[in-house]
């Protein structure tokens, strides 16, 4: 049952990874609260963090574009396989 799941998650989400600054991180979280939780790392701009968190994949473009509105860079969709 656990295989179906997997496949299952694969085909509906999407890895999506971006910078932002810390400052607006907690917008930003309200945009990509995540399957559980977003993956959330510091970059050597400690201003500045690194997001990764999966997204539904039928919502990713509208994200991005919100993303992008509060100031999020380097915005990366990634298909997940399983």
């Amino acid at each position: 049952m656990r295989r179906l799941e997997g496949v299952v998650i694969a085909r509906d989400w999407s890895l999506l990874e971006y910078n932002i600054p810390k400052a607006k991180l907690p917008e930003a979280e309200q945009i990509t609260p995540g399957f559980n939780s977003p993956t959330v790392n510091t970059l050597e701009d400690r201003a500045w963090c690194a997001v990764e968190v999966m997204v539904k994949r039928k919502d990713v473009i509208d994200v991005m574009d919100r993303l992008e509105e509060i100031g999020a860079t380097a915005i990366l969709e990634t298909r997940i396989n399983n």
